[in-house]
């Protein structure tokens, strides 16, 4: 048994150096690295890259590579530097001018005044030239329709341009393009034209939450709080434990004072569950949480909500003045 046990542990270490060896020379074989990265072994395929890069400098696939990895690891600056350089090395790059616009956009999330007005233009300027290099890429058409849809006009926004954007993406995706003029139409509110698209997006994807979520908010917008909570509820038919769902359930409770248990119940399930990326925070969903108690006149159970808001988050001065009125 020793030998046996010996055997199989000198087997082992010489595997493992094997695939050392391996991994530590480079190869043209930019798929290797590429499984790594797709696996989220970000380390190891980091390691595979650089190699790859310091091999051949030119070598436009590495850099880019290694521009995703620093992207998923929110290393923004050192993100965008790398797709530039995957840039200048391959300059007619549909999907590498994508995430160099996707990399601004994350910047532009928490930049200053000043500093938005230059990452605008280049957010705009980098999802224009992945569509100008691939015009069947819809995923480009659908950030540059967003971006035309959310951008204030002085940084080049326009509803026009987005609805036009939408509707070319149509030809290469009829479901993405018509859930986009719908969420057009409701900016503009247009609220009947809207739900035109609605309607007919639901008549062809029944089970498709991402459908009955974006209907609900556009009613709740619109102050057709039924409406919204029947869209809600619908999604969650679908999927029990969308929590942004759940979320929206709640929040619809605190704009229409309507079916309060409701929400109070679905707010309670949203605070015990840690939000996912780009969800509301905690302290704001017990904000939330106090609210709709105070609406049901539980003046106990909305201070504790607003207290533990302020305790998540002691800087907010809303969550003071809902403690400071409900006191009062």
């Amino acid at each position: 048994m020793k030998l046996i046990a010996k055997i199989s542990l000198f087997n082992l270490i010489f595997l493992s150096l094997l695939f050392v060896n391996a991994v530590a020379q480079p190869t043209d074989n930019i798929e290797d690295g590429v499984q790594l990265f797709e696996a989220k072994q970000y380390e190891a395929a980091k390691r595979y890259f650089e190699m790859q890069k310091a091999s051949d400098p030119t070598n436009h696939q590495a850099l880019y590579y290694l521009g995703r990895i620093e992207y998923d690891n929110n290393q923004l600056d050192e993100a965008v530097d790398y797709f530039k350089k995957s840039i200048e090395l391959e300059r007619e790059n549909s999907t590498y001018y994508l995430w160099l616009g996707r990399a601004y956009l994350q910047k532009l999330q928490n930049a200053n005044f000043f500093e938005k007005a230059i990452l605008s233009g280049r957010v705009k300027e980098s999802f224009q030239k992945s569509v100008k290099y691939d015009s069947s890429n819809v995923e480009a058409m659908t950030h540059l329709s967003n971006y035309y849809l959310n951008a204030p006009s002085i940084a080049g926004g326009s509803k026009k341009k987005a609805l036009a954007q939408a509707q070319e993406i149509i030809r290469y995706d009829a479901k993405q393009g018509k859930f986009l003029i719908a969420q057009i139409y409701a900016r503009q509110k247009k609220y009947d034209q809207a739900l035109i698209e609605y309607r007919e997006l639901l008549a062809l994807y029944p089970d498709d939450i991402a459908i009955y979520y974006s209907k609900g908010v556009m009613h709740q917008q619109a102050e057709q709080y039924d409406a919204a909570f029947a869209a809600f509820e619908k999604a969650l038919e679908n999927d029990p434990k969308a929590m942004h769902v759940i979320y929206q359930i709640g929040r619809t409770g605190v704009f229409s004072g309507q079916r309060l248990d409701r929400a109070i119940e679905c707010m309670k399930i949203y605070v015990v569950h840690e939000p996912g990326e780009g969800m509301p925070s905690l302290d704001a969903a017990h904000w939330r949480l106090g609210m709709l108690y105070e609406k049901a006149e539980k003046a106990g159970l909305a201070k504790q909500a607003y207290e533990k808001a302020q305790a998540i988050n002691p800087q907010e001065e809303k969550y003071k003045e809902a403690l400071a009125n409900l006191q009062n």
